[in-house]
């Protein structure tokens, strides 16, 4: 056998090994999923309990030669951004698509982020947080750069960040002053 025979069926072996210790691992995750919900995880929230650290993990494609695509979470920009995941090994900052990553690592932190087009030719519309509106508006995104303050509908904007607002609100209104006597 030469040195690429013995490669290629070495990943192959490592492969069906990750396949199903994945697998089994999933059976895991829904049995554990199935007996506890997270305080902090609300309904539309877009939070989903993961490890601390999943979300801020460098994109890793692992050592095996197959053509997945698959999305990261960028946590410097806060997008989630897709790569080509090799099929095996790698980490768990790794999703199948942008949905998942989005509901895993998506915050509301990404509404304070600025209203950002980019130096692209694409029109793309898209919708973004205004902060100084106070609401969500729609924008012309040019396909590349840009940030996580970038929405594909009103409402999914709104879901994330409205909320925020009126969590704010609230705290500036003074509802949720632990001071104040509540009637």
């Amino acid at each position: 056998m030469n040195t690429l025979t013995v490669s290629i069926l070495l990943c192959t072996a490592v492969t069906i090994l990750s396949t199903s210790l994945a697998e089994e691992g999933n059976l895991n995750r829904e049995k554990r999923q199935g007996r506890a919900v997270a305080a902090d995880a609300e309904e539309g929230s877009g939070t989903e309990p993961a490890s601390q650290n999943t979300c801020t993990l460098a994109p890793d494609v692992g050592p095996c030669i197959g053509n997945e695509p698959q999305f990261f979470y960028n946590s410097s920009s806060m997008v989630c951004e897709p790569f080509t995941y090799g099929g095996c090994m790698g980490n768990a900052n790794r999703f199948k698509s942008i949905e998942e990553c989005h509901k895993t690592c998506r915050t509301d932190a990404v509404c304070s982020l600025p209203v950002l087009v980019g130096k692209c030719k694409a029109i793309k519309p898209a919708w973004a947080f205004d902060m100084h509106k106070n609401a969500c508006t729609m924008f012309t995104y040019s396909g590349c750069q840009g940030n996580g303050n970038r929405f594909s509908s009103k409402i999914e904007c709104e879901m994330l960040c409205q909320r925020q607002q009126h969590v704010l609100s609230d705290i500036e209104e003074g509802f949720l002053d632990v001071n104040k006597k509540q009637d």
